[in-house]
């Protein structure tokens, strides 16, 4: 017995059977609950239901996005491919031009017919083609009030420019 414990229980006294040899006690000194006997297998039906569910999670993302984002570039693909003079498009950058020219992998456009002004651009950086029925048209302006602005403002452009 150890002198500095003023009692020490001993298994006799509190009732409870000996721990075993193996020392299967817990931190208080009680002995260890056996292991479960089916615990450590894998319960197959919460597994199928995983895979199930993993599997279902992945088809509603193919269907909801990468198909019409498939579609979307397949589209775009088409129209740059069927670009041809005087087609109304518009460029990465919001650049609104009228196509010149169509080449094998670019195109040269005009952005200022006034100066004939003209630039060579990708295929890739076309954006959508203006004014065509069933095919991407080019983003409208924000506002109504937007527009009006931009009128008035070409419209003092053209009377400044008149009268030099």
């Amino acid at each position: 017995m150890n002198p500095f414990l003023l009692a020490q229980a001993t298994p006799e006294s509190t009732g409870t059977p000996p721990a075993p040899a193996g020392g299967g006690t817990t931190s208080t000194g009680a002995p260890a609950d056996p292991p479960a006997t089916g615990g450590s297998e894998p319960q197959s039906g919460n597994f199928s239901t995983m895979i199930l569910f993993f599997g279902l999670t992945l088809a509603v993302m193919y269907f909801l996005m990468i198909r019409p984002q498939q579609k979307k570039e397949r589209d775009l693909k088409e129209m740059v491919n069927r670009l041809k003079k005087n087609d109304k498009v518009v460029l990465q950058g919001g650049i609104f031009a009228v196509v010149a020219q169509v080449r094998e992998k670019d195109v040269i456009v005009k952005i200022d017919e006034k100066n004939d002004v003209r630039i060579r651009v990708l295929k890739s950086a076309v954006l959508g083609v203006e004014g065509k029925p069933g095919e991407s048209k080019a983003p409208e302006p924000e506002s109504k009030a937007e527009t009006a602005s931009d009128d008035a403002d070409e419209k003092a452009e053209e009377k400044s420019g008149a009268g030099k």
